[in-house]
Formats: C-alpha cells, sequence, structure tokens
C-alpha cells in the first residue's frame, strides 16, 4: 500500500468514527429527553393521585359530619 492510499484509507476510518460518535451523542440526548418525559409524567401523575386522595378524604370527612 503507497502512502497515499494509507493516508486516504486513514481519513475514511476517521471520518466513520467521527460519524459514530455524532450517532452516539444523539442517542444519548434522545435517551435523556425520554428520561425526563418519563419523570415529568411520574411526578404529575403522583401529584394527581394525591390530589385525589385528599378530595376523598374531605369528601368522607363531610359525609361523616351529616
Amino acid at each position: 500500500m503507497k502512502t497515499g492510499e494509507a493516508r486516504q484509507r486513514y481519513e475514511e476510518i476517521v471520518e466513520v468514527i467521527e460519524t459514530f460518535d455524532k450517532g452516539k451523542k444523539r442517542a444519548a440526548g434522545a435517551v435523556a429527553l425520554t428520561a425526563i418525559l418519563l419523570a415529568l409524567a411520574t411526578m404529575m401523575s403522583h401529584r394527581t393521585h394525591t390530589e385525589t386522595v385528599i378530595i376523598e378524604g374531605e369528601r368522607n370527612t363531610q359525609w361523616g359530619e351529616l
């Protein structure tokens, strides 16, 4: 293999590695975004459940006072 061919092959390999690194960063970003959305959904669900329990407790108290 001549020097020019080796240099070209080296540059191709470097380009493939850089492309792969960009893909990994995108995948990591997508996973992070998914984790954030899941955490938000979990927190909102918990908050809604807590509000429901409070409302049911108040309703039961009112029923018992009749």
